[in-house]
């Protein structure tokens, strides 16, 4: 923990020095706040593609900044540090029942065991490139992931709150309500609708009504007509198709070797064939969720938050930088765990899973053959997502690869991975008749 808060810290002060990272955005904006001026009116557009209450969370950034901008730099790092451990303890807790630990104690799952750091390693180099770049998603997937482990624990409307919360700060996990919708726990929807638009409307109270409303006006219009970015630095399956399509990146292959600032080329089949995608992802999503997982306690219902935020990069309709990857996290947990012995999976030998063997062992769930199919695909999500980082292959050779979109293919592998897995689990359900959950409380 020392060397990773020490990492953090490190990396973080670099990039200020540098006059980069996600931060010094906030800092400015928020310094226009402070000021009485358009938080919009930034030199560079891109500068601020934020909702208005984002610019107005800014402000502590941009008095902290006046005081000491290393500092700022350091005290945000290391929040970001906290919530990467908090949003890995939520995991944890989501796919074992069991609190994440520091020193190992009976029915806790230790920090230094297998089933901690493996999800941890899988995710680790989406988890710098937040670092590096100061940005907030760590947060934003913090904030959701509490959210999910309130709605497993009962709590419809304070954890679709949360996850309200967090896509009230930035959109990407409103991808939750038609999720509960479609698994018609309306509670949930109602508290992420309703904290999403408390928090949308929060702003008013620092600019007015009629400020608010010129500045949302302004965000969604910026949203709108902003160019959208389909260069090797995003991997969203607009940004591959429009690559593959749009650019005809296979008939102009000199593009692998250039620093190109691509934009969306606006050709006529490239949306059509997004949304293909997309529904394609959603079809299988309901396909294989159809089967159990209505107890939101249950093993099912895990899974499936676990698809959620592996779907939300892919299907972002503008940018997914590699930082927004960072959302696999509970997939990786929640995969790693399939993919292993559930005893045999932390160093602790003391780790029964009471969870999994209260109706029978572990191997009436998943068989061999299973577990060899869903390590298969995790192999080849890590292989790709680890073969495309500069430090593994070099900047050049990692440009090209990424131009390529691996790291979509590598998240499209992770997904079926977590698809496969949901199926199987809803088809031993029907065939057994066996639909547990975590809780023997039943479900609410």
């Amino acid at each position: 923990m020392i060397i990773i808060a020490a990492s953090i810290v490190m990396r973080g002060t670099s990039t200020v020095r540098k006059g980069g990272g996600d931060l010094q955005g906030y800092i400015e904006v928020g310094e226009l706040v402070v000021t009485g001026s358009d938080p919009y009116a930034t030199e560079w557009m891109w500068t601020n593609m934020w909702p208005p209450v984002f610019s107005v969370l800014s402000v502590p950034m941009a008095l902290g900044a006046r005081l000491s901008l290393p500092v700022t730099a350091v005290v945000w790092g290391l929040l970001m540090g906290a919530c990467l451990y908090g949003s890995l303890w939520l995991s944890i807790w989501l796919v074992y029942r069991r609190p994440l630990a520091i020193r190992y104690r009976p029915h806790t799952i230790s920090i230094t065991s297998v089933a901690a750091l493996g999800p941890m390693i899988l995710t680790w180099r989406f988890a710098l490139q937040n670092v590096r770049w100061l940005q907030v998603n760590i947060l934003i997937l913090f904030l959701a992931l509490a959210g999910c482990y309130l709605i497993a624990r009962y709590r419809p409307r304070s954890g679709g709150a949360m996850v309200g919360v967090s896509a009230g700060l930035k959109v990407m996990p409103i991808l939750f309500v038609p999720y509960f919708a479609f698994k018609r726990w309306w509670r949930a929807a109602a508290g992420a609708v309703a904290a999403a638009a408390v928090v949308t409307l929060a702003p008013i109270l620092a600019f007015g009504p009629s400020g608010w409303w010129a500045h949302t006006l302004t965000f969604i219009e910026r949203s709108r007509t902003v160019p959208i970015p389909v260069d090797w630095g995003t991997h969203s399956l607009f940004a591959m198709v429009d690559r593959y399509v749009g650019h005809q990146l296979l008939a102009n292959p000199h593009i692998l070797d250039s620093e190109l600032q691509l934009k969306a080329s606006g050709h006529p089949l490239v949306m059509p064939i997004t949304i293909a995608l997309w529904l394609l992802v959603a079809l299988l999503f309901v396909f294989v969720s159809r089967r159990s997982g209505r107890d939101p306690a249950s093993r099912e219902a895990t899974v499936e938050f676990a698809m959620v935020f592996m779907i939300i990069p892919l299907v972002s309709p503008s940018i997914a930088w590699q930082t927004y990857f960072i959302f696999m996290l509970l997939g990786h947990a929640v995969l790693w765990r399939a993919a292993t012995d559930p005893v045999r999976s932390s160093l602790n030998p003391e780790i029964e899973d009471q969870a999994l063997t209260e109706g029978g062992p572990a191997e009436a769930l998943l068989d061999k053959g299973d577990r060899r199919t869903i390590r298969m695909l995790l192999a080849v999500s890590f292989v790709l997502g680890t073969v495309a980082s500069a430090s593994v292959v070099g900047s050049a050779m990692a440009r090209r690869l990424q131009w390529l979109s691996i790291l979509t293919f590598s998240a499209l592998a992770a997904l079926a991975a977590l698809y496969y897995l949901r199926w199987v689990m809803g088809r031993r359900a029907a065939a057994t008749g066996n639909y547990q959950s975590f809780s023997t409380t039943g479900s609410r």
